[in-house]
């Protein structure tokens, strides 16, 4: 799948494929309205923002994706889960506390439609 792919490209250092492969994934969600490949997609974004220094805005992407799973009563899968908690640590790293909390409270908030826009902004 397009997000297994951007996931790879990501851990490889290849951001900008990356950032093709998750927005492609996202494009197809949304034709589909499959919530929970949305949600992929979007917190597959959020750790190649993360990753590629832009990391309060992929906290928000990632945060928007992980609460769309639970309005959906989908929890992460724990392979997936392995991705994400590799990009919040990066994020934690990076970010003052008050920051990551900002950033983590603005995406659960964002909604699927706003998270959607601001994944294919240029960034």
């Amino acid at each position: 799948s397009h997000s297994c792919a951007g996931f790879t490209e990501e851990m490889m250092g290849n951001l900008d494929a990356a950032r093709s492969h998750h927005r492609a994934a996202l494009t197809d969600a949304r034709k589909t309205g499959d919530v929970i490949a949305i949600a992929l997609a979007l917190e597959g974004m959020g750790a190649t923002l993360i990753a590629a220094g832009a990391v309060a805005q992929g906290v928000k992407l990632l945060s928007a994706g992980l609460a769309a799973r639970e309005l959906a009563a989908t929890p992460l899968p724990s392979g997936e889960r392995l991705d994400v908690d590799r990009a919040l640590e990066t994020a934690a790293a990076r970010l003052t506390v008050a920051a990551l909390d900002n950033a983590t409270q603005e995406g659960r908030n964002l909604g699927i439609d706003a998270a959607v826009e601001m994944a294919f902004a240029d960034n």
